[in-house]
């Protein structure tokens, strides 16, 4: 790794607004709150959960699964072993590649090619008039 990586053995969670300039390795788990700025790539070996308003001009790489939560822009690639879901008005900058289902909420976008070994379900209604309907 370089010196302009960060690498964390375990789960971790990134409170709110938290801005970092370098690349992230995490061996474990990741949660991102929301309003947070990473402005290298990501790479996870468990789930990652990536809240609202978040910026990462860099790529997303999992092991896991991953949910992406509303508004939320990756610049790069997201690539992840299992599901991917994105929330409403998330946008994917490059390819989305996913070894399962791949769900999209109202206004998300994938700017390149979308890989998915599973489903993909388009969502048109917004994730509060779901919840209303559960």
């Amino acid at each position: 790794m370089g010196a302009d990586t960060i690498r964390i053995i375990g789960d971790v969670e990134f409170p709110p607004g938290v801005e970092a300039r370098e690349n992230i390795v995490v061996d474990g788990s990741l949660v991102i709150e929301d309003r947070c700025h990473f402005h290298g790539s990501i790479k996870a070996s468990g789930d990652v959960d990536v809240g609202s308003e978040v910026l990462i001009e860099g790529n997303l790489v999992t092991e896991g699964s991953v949910k992406i939560g509303k508004d939320t822009k990756i610049k790069g690639s997201v690539n992840a072993e299992g599901s991917v879901r994105l929330g409403e008005n998330a946008s994917i900058g490059l390819a989305l590649t996913s070894g399962g289902d791949v769900e999209l909420h109202k206004d998300a976008r994938v700017f390149k090619n979308i890989f998915s070994q599973g489903h993909i379900h388009v969502l048109w209604a917004s994730e509060e008039e779901i919840q209303q309907t559960v």
